[in-house]
């Protein structure tokens, strides 16, 4: 039998890391336009490598509002910022990028990554998230747990390390091979004539077949030769 193998996503993962302690400003610092904030995550956080589907934080309160956002990933190897220097963007991978995104309209602010990721899970995971044009500033905030000096926010006059880092649902795109299935075949093949050095052959045509390989087995030895690519 002949099988055609292709690989699809058919099923994901989500992890969420953190438990919310207390709440925060942070990834989204509404409360002025055109703030950068970056968040290491610890790889025994993360708990396992993937393909990153999807970025979503816990919504905790604060009214709605709109905003041009950009995220950007990265696999470090530094697990607190020792001083608050942002990162340069030639160092990140840019994930999202849309304009006019809807901000505190859900318990989940989720987003569907432009290009998914693929992290190693040997490295900590660097989030950027940076925000613009936003429709009004607000006091919003989302839900947070402690862990010192991981959260550095770019304020445009200060760069200040925070320790209150916001919960995250990572989903990670699982990629499986789906189950064989057996090529299609005309069902019916007509032998026109033969000769000694020829056969020829006609059949029904198979819907959205390509191309038809034919083959002459000896019975003998069931030894299967390919013949012709017609």
């Amino acid at each position: 039998r002949f099988f055609q193998l292709r690989t699809k996503i058919t099923r994901e993962n989500q992890i969420v890391v953190g438990e919310s302690t207390t709440k925060y400003l942070t990834p989204f610092v509404t409360a002025l336009d055109g703030a950068w904030v970056e968040m290491i995550y610890k790889a025994d956080e993360i708990g396992k490598a993937g393909k990153i589907a999807e970025i979503a934080y816990s919504w905790n309160s604060g009214d709605e509002v709109t905003a041009d956002v950009n995220i950007y990933l990265a696999e470090v190897t530094k697990s607190e910022f020792a001083n608050p220097n942002t990162t340069p963007e030639s160092e990140l991978t840019l994930v999202y990028s849309g304009t006019g995104i809807t901000l505190c309209d859900s318990a989940w602010e989720t987003f569907v990554l432009d290009n998914s990721f693929n992290y190693s899970g040997e490295n900590n995971l660097l989030v950027v998230v940076s925000t613009s044009n936003l429709s009004a500033t607000s006091q919003n905030y989302w839900n947070c747990y402690s862990d010192a000096n991981t959260v550095l926010v770019d304020s445009n006059t200060d760069d200040l390390l925070f320790d209150k880092k916001p919960v995250m649902l990572l989903t990670l795109a699982e990629e499986v091979v789906p189950e064989p299935v057996a090529p299609a075949a005309p069902e019916v093949v007509n032998v026109e004539s033969v000769t000694e050095s020829t056969i020829t052959l006609t059949w029904n045509t198979v819907e959205s077949a390509e191309y038809y390989n034919i083959y002459s087995v000896d019975f003998d030895t069931t030894y299967v030769t390919f013949v012709v690519d017609s």
